[in-house]
């Protein structure tokens, strides 16, 4: 669909646009796409589990303050120029970790407080810091291939 506030080609699901949320560069609820974000490695040493992911840098409520309570500390973080760079980011990295390195999904969604179930891995299958290897990695390639 093309957005009629930012005129932004955007996919979005019927019933949010039905609901008045706009698309996902003017929506102002959950990813901010066109704003700066991070990608981030999290691990839950109790739950022997990490997590790559991304997130807003809007100030609002973040999603390291969400998880810490259930266990999950941030490892690292990259900040990007926009959400849309940072997406395109965390999906190389999670298919060169499901693909190429296939290592499996490890947690269901009943064991997060967000979303984000399909971004988890076993701490026994790879470390969290061969995973920032593969997301600096993935950002280095992805700056030369943006401009």
């Amino acid at each position: 669909m093309r957005c009629h506030k930012c005129h932004r080609e955007s996919r979005r699901r019927y019933k949010a646009v039905m609901r008045g949320h706009g698309c996902k560069f003017c929506d102002k609820q959950g990813m901010d796409w066109a704003g700066p974000a991070e990608v981030y490695v999290m691990t839950n040493a109790g739950l022997r589990a990490g997590k790559v992911g991304i997130a807003s840098l809007r100030p609002k409520r973040s999603r390291a303050s969400v998880m810490r309570p259930h266990g999950w500390e941030v490892f690292r973080s990259l900040r990007c120029v926009s959400g849309t760079e940072a997406h395109e980011i965390e999906q190389q990295v999670l298919d060169a970790l499901r693909e190429s390195l296939e290592v499996p999904q490890y947690l269901d969604q009943s064991d997060l407080p967000q979303n984000g179930a399909t971004e988890t891995f076993a701490l026994a299958d790879i470390s969290p810091t061969a995973i920032w290897e593969l997301v600096r990695r993935t950002a280095a390639e992805h700056a030369h291939t943006s401009e």
